[in-house]
């Protein structure tokens, strides 16, 4: 029970990003027929972003308790646990902003020359 309770606390802090990023997501799917492979990449992006978050909350105040618990960690022990799993977060985030940047900057049509001139 105190998990749950300390998992909803985290996950109520982090609300205004979840929120956010879900408005993204709908906002993309709304506009999925004018931009398709932008919406996707928005949706990917935005998407990964939310669960790795999420994953990241429930992994933060679980897994230090689970591995004191049943593994008899010691605490140098969990910090090294801890490391890698932010190293491996790093990459997903990474890979999050790759597609988000692709869905900001990819796939635009080129300007044309008469655009400067007006």
């Amino acid at each position: 029970m105190e998990i749950a309770t300390a998992l909803l606390s985290v996950l109520a802090t982090h609300a205004p990003v979840y929120l956010t990023l879900l408005a993204a997501i709908v906002f993309a799917i709304v506009r999925w027929q004018r931009h398709p492979r932008v919406s996707l990449m928005a949706v990917l992006g935005t998407s990964s972003f939310l669960l790795l978050s999420m994953a990241g909350a429930a992994v933060s105040v679980w897994l230090p308790l689970h591995l004191r618990v049943t593994r008899g960690m010691s605490t140098l022990q969990m910090g090294q646990v801890m490391a890698l799993w932010s190293i491996a977060t790093s990459f997903v985030q990474a890979g999050s902003w790759v597609l988000v940047i692709l869905a900001m900057f990819g796939w635009r049509p080129a300007k044309s020359s008469q655009d400067d001139v007006a």
